[in-house]
């Protein structure tokens, strides 16, 4: 070693070697000419276990140390490398290197490069390489940039490791797609967990980083919660072992979809036994639990239907043929009880069945052919003696999935009976053939696919037109006219199908007392099978209806009859259903409206009635409909012109044999002109009221006066005024009905509303009625202290009007009852006479403006209006007024005001 590389002592094999170079005729020179920079930069690299090159120079000279030496390998470069220009040394990689030595050069900044993709010669050949590295500027004595300082360190593994990880990871989300799977990883420190999107979507969950597991939890199936909660807080414990297996149902909120999952996960424990992390994935397993509860459920029913067969059934499993079903009635064949025989082999538990079946089912279980046969003896227990019995059995082998066979079932239904009594049978079925034979309906039998007739009776063979020598024979030969009909394929079909076939009002021709008459059928066609169900033939059972089509006819005929005289009469007609759906109307009912069905069907009647009038009329019909009885009211309809017309609406229900309604049908009659006559008269009435009003006032005053003039001397005199001041009360108090009753009309019937003692607004009333009625004592059996808001004389009026047609309407009675009630919340008024009385027909209608029972109107005299203003004033009171009678007996009135 010079004098001039001793400041290079140590430093492994590159120091030795560096000692030992020729730099005299290197691009650096010789060694004792270096500067001080160099030195330094030289006794730190090569003394340093870090990887570290350095480019010196402006021919970038290359120096390197040991640790660096590791990455050019075996074969490569070292030691060539040292003092070579650094273009030289790489021209490979040159074109990677140069740009970041560049940079330091010019502007003196390290550069920074991480996992930097830089192949290396080495072993012979370029290798790929990663490397993590930065690139220091290092200073000479006058602070300029003299060379490069590399440190760096291979990140090759690194890199392929994370690359490994990240193809890991791909193929990792690609199984996880590929299978469908949501992923979830939980932190039970913050009760919140990460996910996969589609773990998200079946949760209905945002798509954040993290997510509080309550969340999770309130989208499953309420059921599930608990149980689902549970699990999670028992495998958080370390004594469970951290293993978490679990299905649960969840509804996703967006989309209402149901679906079952199977969530299996791990749970990481710290050192102190502290759950960290849980991690898991769930799977979809909708298809495969419906599949698996289908089984379940099939499983059962199919033991269910064995369990409760009323015919002996068992399955034995394996080559012992151990006992794993058995219903009820084997057992009792058997004689044994379900603890004596079930898993267990069979021979083991019954002994006595070894000889008859063992080797039936050996056969059955090693070659799977199915073993059948009929009435076969077998030895059984009945009530603990043995006994032969005689079955028909099926021994059929079950199979799994994989087509293996794991054991018989073994079905029988008991014959003893049926071999003892078989000619009981011949019998029944004599018997039977009998009864189809005096059968008023048509029946025959055809068997087998080409329809040959085994059976027909008497109505059948007439129907047919045909003698008893057509049994035996086939259909198309004793039709041949059939050919190339519907009839038999029809007949064909119900024999493939087993799906029988009915036929109505079919029109045909019946033969009767040697001739051919048109008539029509309903048929049957059912398929005819035998005990073991198959299909062998075809019943045939016709009636003859003639007489009912015929009679059907007959009512469309009527009906389209009714629809003609309907459309042809002058009112406008329509019938509705029993709830009041109006369902058809006659053509005058268009032609005046100017409608269609379409429009007026159901409740669209109210568009042409007048707007004003709609809601009291629908209020009134919505009642009228509930009612077993006749109504009418009148009604504006508008016409086609616009224009509204007055008409007498009546309706009539239609019941049928029980008395309950089918439909109404009703009649709009036009009223118009006798409406505006009708007004006209209350126009004159109320003219002439009016204008009479004051002249008996007048009248009234004078005669009152001309009273007080006459003395008890003058009786003549006084008799006289006394009587004409009898006939002007009267006069004035028609004059004054006749007022109310045109005010009322006109809705101007004043009310001064206030507070009053009711009951004695009522013993005013008695007692002013009490007065004129002396042969007839007014009784009051009640009383009421309540006071009631309303217009007081309005209801006194009231009263007096009843109590006077009580006094009136009963000539021959000596007393007038009233009663003053309170009931549900309503002062309840009665007055009850024992006169002449009414029908009940006359009952609604008594309260309509002028009407008089005819039957009375000879002998009591009235206008028929007093009862229509009571009415008025108790109704404007949001009362109800109504009565009661009977002819010869008396009547009772009675309304009810809220209190």
């Amino acid at each position: 070693m010079t004098k001039s590389l001793q400041f290079v002592s140590g430093g492994g094999e590159m120091g030795a070697l560096i000692r030992a170079y020729n730099w005299e005729s290197s691009p650096v020179g010789p060694a004792d000419k270096w500067p001080q920079s160099l030195r330094t930069t030289l006794n730190i690299l090569l003394n340093s276990k870090f990887p570290m090159f350095l480019y010196w120079g402006t021919n970038l000279v290359c120096f390197y140390n040991d640790a660096y030496r590791f990455s050019l390998g075996n074969d490569g470069k070292h030691p060539l490398l040292l003092g070579m220009k650094g273009e030289e040394a790489f021209p490979e990689t040159w074109h990677i290197v140069k740009p970041p030595i560049d940079q330091v050069l010019a502007d003196g900044e390290a550069t920074w490069s991480e996992d930097q993709y830089v192949p290396i010669y080495r072993e012979g050949t370029l290798k790929d390489a990663y490397w993590t590295f930065s690139f220091s500027p290092v200073k000479d004595e006058s602070n300029k940039t003299a060379g490069v300082f590399l440190t760096l360190i291979e990140t090759t593994e690194k890199f392929n490791n994370l690359k490994k990880i990240e193809e890991s990871n791909d193929q990792l989300s690609f199984a996880i797609e590929a299978t469908e799977l949501g992923t979830f990883d939980f932190n039970p420190l913050t009760n919140k967990f990460i996910g996969n999107n589609r773990l998200k979507d079946w949760f209905g969950l945002p798509h954040e980083i993290e997510v509080d597991l309550t969340l999770a939890i309130n989208v499953m199936v309420e059921k599930d919660r608990s149980r689902v909660t549970d699990a999670i807080q028992k495998t958080l414990q370390f004594e469970s072992g951290g293993l978490y297996d679990i299905e649960f149902g969840i509804i996703t909120p967006v989309t209402k979809q149901e679906r079952i999952v199977r969530a299996k996960g791990k749970v990481w424990f710290g050192d102190d036994k502290t759950a960290y992390r849980f991690t898991g994935t769930l799977q979809d397993i909708t298809e495969q639990a419906i599949a698996r509860k289908k089984i379940e459920e099939s499983e059962q029913r199919f033991r269910n239907l064995i369990l409760q067969a009323p015919v002996p059934i068992n399955t034995f499993q394996g080559p012992f043929f151990i006992v794993d079903t058995i219903n009820k009635t084997a057992l009792e064949i058997w004689g044994k009880t379900y603890q004596e025989v079930i898993n267990k082999p069979v021979f083991d538990s019954s002994p006595e069945l070894e000889d008859s079946i063992k080797k039936i089912l050996h056969n059955v279980y090693t070659t799977g052919e199915p073993f059948i046969a009929n009435e076969i003896p077998v030895q059984v227990k009945r009530t603990g003696k043995p006994d032969t019995a005689y079955f028909n059995t099926v021994y059929q082998p079950l199979r799994d999935l994989d087509n293996k066979i794991y054991g018989i079932i073994a079905i029988g239904t008991e014959v003893t009976e049926a071999v003892n009594a078989r000619k009981q049978i011949e019998a029944s079925e004599k018997r039977f053939s009998n009864i189809l034979e005096q059968s008023l309906m048509a029946v025959s039998i055809f068997k087998g696919r080409e329809m040959r007739i085994s059976f027909m009776n008497e109505p059948m063979i007439v129907m047919f037109g045909k003698g008893r020598d057509v049994i035996g024979k086939p259909l198309i030969e004793v039709l041949p006219e059939i050919e190339g009909q519907p009839f038999p394929q029809l007949l064909d079909d119900v024999y493939t199908t087993g799906v029988p076939h009915y036929g109505y009002e079919m029109p045909g021709t019946l033969v009767r007392n040697g001739k051919a008459e048109e008539t029509y059928f309903n048929f049957v066609y059912q398929p005819y099978r035998e005990v073991d169900n198959s299909i062998t033939g075809i019943v045939v059972i016709g009636t003859e209806v003639g007489v009912q089509v015929i009679a059907k006819k007959q009512i469309e005929e009527s009906e389209n009859r009714f629809r003609t005289f309907a459309d042809s009469i002058q009112n406008l007609a329509w019938i509705a259903n029993a709830e009041g759906f109006i369902y058809w109307y006659n053509q005058r009912w268009y032609d005046y409206t100017g409608t269609t069905l379409e429009e007026m069907e159901g409740s669209g009647w109210q568009k042409v009635h007048h707007p004003d009038k709609v809601k009291k009329v629908t209020e009134f019909l919505s009642e009228a409909w509930k009612k077993d009885e006749a109504f009418e009211l009148t009604c504006q309809l508008r016409g086609y012109d616009g224009k509204y017309r007055w008409f007498l609406t009546r309706a009539y229900p239609v019941k049928d044999a029980n008395e309950n309604i089918e439909r109404w049908i009703g009649t709009n009659t036009d009223i118009h002109e006798q409406k505006e006559k009708e007004q006209k008269k209350d126009e004159f009435i109320s003219i002439a009221s009016h204008e009479m009003k004051t002249p008996l006032t007048t009248a009234k005053g004078y005669l009152d006066l001309l009273l007080l003039l006459f003395s008890e001397e003058n009786q003549t005199a006084f008799s006289y005024a006394n009587k004409a001041k009898q006939a002007v009360d009267r006069l004035n108090s028609f004059v004054t009905e006749l007022l109310d009753a045109s005010k009322i009309q006109n809705g101007k019937l004043d009310y001064n509303i206030s507070m009053f003692e009711f009951n004695e607004m009522v013993d005013e009333a008695i007692e002013d009625i009490q007065l004129t009625a002396k042969n007839h004592s007014v009784q009051k059996t009640a009383n009421n202290t309540r006071q009631i808001k309303g217009d007081r004389d309005r209801l006194q009026q009231v009263m007096i009007n009843l109590l006077g047609n009580a006094v009136k309407y009963s000539p021959n009675g000596e007393k007038v009852i009233i009663k003053v009630e309170e009931q549900d919340g309503n002062i309840q008024v009665s007055v009850q006479d024992f006169g002449v009385g009414m029908s009940s027909q006359h009952l609604d209608k008594v309260f309509d403006r002028y009407y008089r029972v005819q039957e009375h109107a000879v002998y009591f005299q009235g206008l028929g209006i007093g009862l229509y203003i009571s009415k008025n004033i108790i109704e404007r009171h949001q009362g109800k007024i109504w009565a009661e009678s009977e002819l010869e007996k008396g009547s009772t009135f009675y309304f009810t005001l809220p209190l």
